[in-house]
């Protein structure tokens, strides 16, 4: 379609009424929502698995709508974590701390510090600002060049180069993932 009517037809002459636009969007809401939309990224699987038989607490803090939860089990990694926080049922977006002191209270664990959290992300406002901000770690993981020094030493070009990070400085020997 946007190679027949590029820019949404805007000088071809396609014409979509609203009631195919609403069946559009409905289906297209719908479909996020499955893994026939989302890839796992190289490196997710067997960080996620690394971290979870280190005996971490996972959760997940997005700034996502409703759909969260059911995305991620279709994804089949929803089982890696603990808690799930949406900004849309929480109300409140990162880089607000709340977001991240509300994620403290959904892991249940008892006298955690601020400090003892990190936060992996790859927006440096949304999620490096947002986790120092509420006295978390931060980590990025972006193939873009950072310009602010600060990020230098916490900034990954793909979750398979942080998880060797983790396993450089652990001594633990790197798993190599047999499933996308």
């Amino acid at each position: 379609m946007s190679k027949e009517h590029p820019n949404f037809g805007l000088k071809s002459g396609l014409a979509i009424d609203k009631n195919q636009l609403v069946e559009i969007s409905h289906n297209l809401i719908n479909a996020y929502k499955t893994s026939t939309c989302w890839k796992h990224c190289r490196g997710c699987l067997d960080l996620l698995s690394y971290l979870k038989h280190k005996g971490l607490i996972l959760g997940v803090v997005s700034n996502f709508d409703p759909r969260l939860d059911s995305t991620l089990k279709s994804a089949k990694i929803r089982h890696y974590f603990k808690f799930i926080l949406s900004s849309y049922e929480f109300g409140i977006q990162k880089p607000d701390p709340q977001i991240f002191w509300e994620a403290m209270k959904l892991s249940n664990i008892q006298d955690l510090k601020n400090e003892e959290c990190l936060h992996i992300g790859d927006s440096y406002a949304l999620d490096f600002t947002g986790a120092r901000n509420a006295g978390w770690n931060g980590a990025l993981v972006t193939d873009s060049q950072m310009s602010d020094g600060d990020t230098k030493d916490y900034t990954f070009p793909s979750l398979y180069q942080f998880h060797k990070y983790f396993l450089d400085g652990l001594g633990d020997k790197l798993i190599i993932e047999t499933s996308s």
